[in-house]
């Protein structure tokens, strides 16, 4: 693979990852009278269809079906039997029930401001890490000139190179540092311990001044923003590691970069789903196995940043961190990790944790595994009571670890149980099982406002954001406060795990047309009512998806597109910074 490729390839790679954030199809299978029917349901309507469409509208059918169907694995599997339609429930209208009470009747919840960490990776459009190399994995380039990811055996456990066939080199992309992304020129130098034959290149590279086990250069932003650090001949004996590259000005200790650190301090809640692979990834984990602090690279490894690293954020920023815990980690891990954040992170601080991420998404490899682990234990005879129902059961589990780590101050954590909010069917279902309620503090759902143009060249109508987005919003929140309802009948918080717009697109060719919306000031607006709306009529924590991200054929997720972009070039991060500014306080 050429280094023209290398975006493009991790670009791909990324999809398996997006999940709930795009309006990717999701395959439903359901069985009728003539045997199995395909569905395919998205998750918004499309242009000129209209904006209030059923969450689950067949597009062909012979039998009568449920209308509670969580999607299936996208690989085939048995017909399964159809789920039953739960019984009609009273629809809460938004602004009809209070602000959400405290377990106990102790009055109101005030609002506060959470955010989804994106990926830490060099093309995301964030400099997170002082270090500009643990944000890229290690390439290799064969005597031919193609690029392909490192294979087992020449990594050690710290993400160092440790071996190099002949005539094969090595690459790391060196991601941009905080000041290129605004279009400045930067001073870099890059140290590193052991032997190997090192240079760098790329567009963006000029002013090179190399020594024994340093270089210099001069980083000047041209558009590509990657320069390249490059070995060969590396010596067995004593092989390259601990890359570092900064600026030349910068604290050589730092892990983070002092202005990620000040952006993330204006949230109450961090959520490091993105930051822990293995959790939509579907990998088993093992603490002796787990990610290190002194790892050289923080995307290779397969629980990706490590506990240490997200526990010193939290302490960093005095915001409360959220964890995903992989559904496939061993019970030494679930104890380990919650012993770890009890004993390490900042005592004033609260931490919330989840199972998985999104076991209802078929998009996501967990369904599957829960699917086929509740029909193993006959925990049900219909195909959605059962997913939720084996999501309930495990979800006991882990969080029971977690009650009896922190059984002398459990106010230190807060269980969270996330499920679907389109179908408030799943709430009511996975909190029904046994005392499923009683093992969790918070009930999650993530309650965007959605849109998909399912056509290429497409354009939207004039009445989108005044009219078709402001309908989504409000039905999208109807079935939040159903949800909340359920929530307040068991004694529980509703809090949204994701929210704000989604509006994505079918065909990479409509890519400028989605920019020109999400740059649209009306978007900032739509998210003004939003947030305005959940704190008038939900309360408490609203986690926003997500902080950053370039806009591309899979989405246009970020509330800037790059850390650091000036707020009036973002509207939707101008309009959460008002919002906060004027009716949030941190803590």
């Amino acid at each position: 693979m050429s280094r023209n490729n290398l975006q493009g390839r991790a670009r791909r790679l990324r999809v398996a990852a997006i999940g709930s954030t795009s309006a990717m199809g999701t395959l439903m299978i359901a069985s009728g009278a003539s045997g199995a029917v395909l569905f395919l349901t998205m998750l918004g309507s499309a242009v000129g269809s209209s904006s209030t469409v059923g969450w689950l509208q067949p597009i062909s059918s012979t039998g009568n079906f449920g209308t509670v169907r969580p999607s299936t694995s996208p690989t085939p599997t048995p017909t399964p039997t159809p789920t039953p339609t739960p019984p009609p429930t009273t629809v809460t209208q938004p602004g009809t029930g209070p602000t959400s009470p405290l377990p106990g009747g102790a009055g109101p919840r005030a609002m506060k401001l959470g955010v989804n960490l994106e990926i830490p990776i060099y093309y995301g459009g964030a400099r997170v890490f002082s270090n500009l190399i643990l944000q890229s994995p290690w390439w290799l380039v064969s005597t031919g000139g193609s690029w392909t990811e490192t294979i087992p055996g020449r990594l050690d456990r710290n993400q160092n190179l440790i071996k190099l066939a002949a005539g094969e080199s090595a690459v790391r992309v060196i991601s941009p540092p905080t000041q290129a992304l605004l279009g400045k020129s930067v001073p870099i130098v890059c140290r590193w311990s052991g032997r190997a034959k090192v240079w760098t290149d790329g567009s963006v590279v000029r002013d090179v001044k190399m020594s024994a086990n340093s270089l210099t250069f001069t980083f000047v932003p041209n558009g590509d923003q990657s320069g390249y650090f490059k070995i060969s001949d590396l010596d067995a004996g004593n092989p390259i590691r601990n890359i570092d590259c900064r600026e030349t000005s910068a604290d050589p200790q730092a892990v983070y970069d002092p202005a990620f650190v000040q952006t993330m301090s204006q949230y109450n809640t961090l959520r490091f789903v993105k930051w822990q692979p293995a959790v939509e990834a579907n990998k088993a984990v093992t603490w002796a196995g787990r990610a290190l602090p002194t790892a050289n690279s923080y995307i290779s490894p397969v629980d990706g940043v490590p506990i240490e690293r997200m526990v010193q954020l939290a302490n960093l920023t005095k915001t409360n961190p959220w964890f995903c815990i992989p559904w496939n980690a061993d019970a030494e891990y679930v104890r380990k990790f919650a012993e770890y954040v009890r004993d390490n992170l900042d005592p004033a601080l609260v931490a919330y944790v989840e199972l998985s991420n999104e076991v209802w998404n078929a998009v996501y490899p967990v369904h599957a595994q829960v699917l086929a682990e509740g029909r193993a234990r006959n925990l049900a005879s219909d195909y959605g009571t059962i997913v939720y129902y084996r999501h309930a059961q495990r979800t006991g589990e882990v969080m029971d670890v977690w009650k009896s780590v922190f059984a002398s101050n459990p106010k230190r954590i807060v269980r969270v149980l996330a499920t679907q909010n389109a179908i408030p069917w799943a709430a009511k279902t996975a909190l029904s099982y046994k005392d499923t309620a009683t093992k969790v503090d918070a009930l999650a759902t993530a309650p965007y406002f959605d849109w998909h143009f399912a056509t290429t060249g497409t354009q939207p109508p004039a009445d989108f954001f005044s009219k078709r987005l402001v309908s989504q919003m409000d039905t999208r929140l109807a079935s939040a406060a159903e949800n909340k309802a359920i929530a307040a009948e068991k004694g529980l918080r509703f809090i949204a795990y994701e929210g704000g717009q989604h509006v994505t697109i079918s065909g990479g060719a409509d890519v400028p047309m989605l920019a020109k919306l999400q740059r649209d000031a009306r978007m900032g607006d739509l998210y003004t009512r939003y947030l305005t709306k959940w704190k008038g009529e939900f309360g408490d924590l609203m986690v926003l998806f997500s902080g950053w991200g370039p806009i591309s054929t899979y989405g246009a997720w970020g509330m800037q597109e790059y850390l650091g972009q000036p707020l009036s070039a973002a509207p939707k991060a101008q309009a959460v910074d008002a919002f906060r500014r004027s009716h949030v306080t941190k803590n």
